[in-house]
């Protein structure tokens, strides 16, 4: 697992900084407001969350209602899902808990399991060749059309056209090339390995999600708290790692030096998260009654 750590670390360093700096600010903003706040404005971050799911998948559909511009179906997924959610409160705190539980259970044995196959040599040296050379050894008669005229994250005329379109001049997608490599090569290596293990890998996450599930029945009156201050205290980590990463430095290689340092950080971070998410939810707004005797005091 620390090959690939390192290899996101180096991957990363070769993208424009604004892919990494940008979206770090934001999962910053975002989880700050989810740690602190996310029990007292849980109706707000529910509806939230559904009128987002309800775009993506309103804009998903949309080529089956080609007759109408992409956003009308967006805005009505948002409506739909988001009053949904609302509504359904209690159920959607109940499936986030199992979620994040059966992620954490799923992410966890799948790094022991990419941990405990991999042989480091191979494994550097597999990294290293895979941007010289995707088909080294692969007889010529394997090695399709398409491999042999272009490389495999070459972009099309058309991607190049709808990338110069719509996105900001400091992106080229050109530079891109050894990031998008790295990538492919580690998505490769945790779908490899949780192919190998498939059967463990749906064992972890059904058990992950029933745990979870639990855990939001036993606890019901917090669990919105807990879950806002666990996604809240990562995506503050990951937001930090990720400007970290734009500006050059090494926080990955950090973090696997002091192996201890990341756990204690996100378990501190959720339990002053949790207590403080307690705290404000209980500070009540003075109703408009109290609010003129105080003034007429």
């Amino acid at each position: 697992m620390q090959e690939l750590l390192t290899k996101i670390q180096e991957s990363c360093h070769s993208l424009d900084w604004p892919v990494l700096f940008v979206p770090g600010v934001i999962a910053i903003l975002v989880g700050l407001f989810l740690w602190l706040g996310g029990k007292r404005y849980s109706a707000f971050i529910i509806g939230a969350f559904g009128a987002a799911l309800g775009a993506l998948i309103g804009f998903l559909f949309h080529p089956l209602l080609q007759f109408v511009p992409f956003y009308v179906p967006a805005i009505a997924g948002a409506i739909v899902f988001g009053v949904l959610f609302v509504l359904l409160q209690q159920f959607v705190i109940f499936a986030t808990a199992a979620t994040i539980c059966a992620a954490a259970f799923g992410f966890g044995y799948l790094s022991y399991a990419i941990e405990k196959s991999q042989n480091p040599e191979t494994t550097v040296q597999a990294a290293d060749t895979l941007s010289t050379n995707k088909d080294e050894n692969k007889p010529d008669s394997q090695i399709s059309p398409a491999d042999q005229n272009q490389p495999p994250t070459q972009l099309t005329e058309e991607q190049n056209q709808i990338a110069q379109e719509y996105l900001p001049q400091w992106f080229t997608p050109e530079n891109q090339q050894e990031a998008i490599q790295a990538f492919q090569y580690i998505r490769q290596q945790m779908q490899n390995t949780a192919s190998t293990n498939k059967t463990n890998m749906i064992l972890i996450t059904v058990l992950g999600a029933a745990i979870g599930l639990a855990i939001a029945v036993v606890l019901k009156s917090f669990v919105m708290a807990i879950c806002c201050s666990i996604v809240g205290s990562t995506s503050i980590v990951l937001g930090v790692i990720a400007v970290l990463l734009s500006k050059d430095a090494t926080p990955i290689t950090a973090l696997m030096n002091r192996p201890k340092v990341l756990p204690a950080i996100l378990i501190a971070m959720i339990i002053v998260g949790f207590t403080v998410q307690l705290l404000l939810a209980r500070v009540k707004k003075p109703q408009p009654a109290e609010a003129e005797e105080s003034d007429k005091e």
